[in-house]
């Protein structure tokens, strides 16, 4: 019996509306919890920018977490700050096109024919080799999967032909 070879291939496309409430927001009000961007804010910039930028997580959510775990007050304290500037600066990263959000799409088809597609969105694009790779994997998975389900629902169309 013969083996069939499918073809796989991956690409990767920017993510053009990416999901980073989680960081946080720019915004024009100051709400507890925000940092003021003054450094980065000016109406002569040639465009426009939110003066503050208000967290996905507050820095009360980190803190709890970190009491929960154990850590001394101080500690919590600590820690907790500095996973708010940590979010902050990877949110002005991101702004500065220093990182950016794609979508790995894997494809697998046979002689020119799609038979199967997985897809992940939201990849940063800085995540790291290791970390993409395992995403392709398991996406080459899902999309074999599929395609060799669309294979065998062929062949049973095609031995039900009189």
């Amino acid at each position: 019996m013969s083996t069939i070879e499918l073809d796989v291939h991956v690409r990767t496309e920017p993510d053009d509306c990416p999901d980073l409430s989680w960081l946080g927001e720019f915004r024009d009000d100051w709400r507890p919890g925000c940092i003021d961007r003054k450094p980065y804010w000016s109406q002569d910039a040639g465009r426009y920018e939110c003066r503050y930028w208000s967290p996905g997580h507050p820095y009360t959510h980190h803190r709890d977490w970190y009491k929960r775990h154990g850590y001394s007050k101080h500690e919590a304290h600590t820690r907790a700050r500095a996973c708010v500037l940590q979010d902050h600066r990877r949110h002005e990263d991101y702004c500065r096109g220093d990182w950016w959000v794609v979508g790995l799409i894997v494809s697998v088809s046979l002689d020119g024919h799609k038979l199967g597609q997985a897809s992940i969105w939201g990849v940063e694009s800085d995540c790291g080799e290791e970390y993409r790779d395992e995403l392709v994997a398991d996406l080459t998975a899902d999309a074999t999967a599929e395609a060799r389900k669309a294979l065998a629902d062929i062949l049973a169309a095609v031995g039900a032909l009189p």
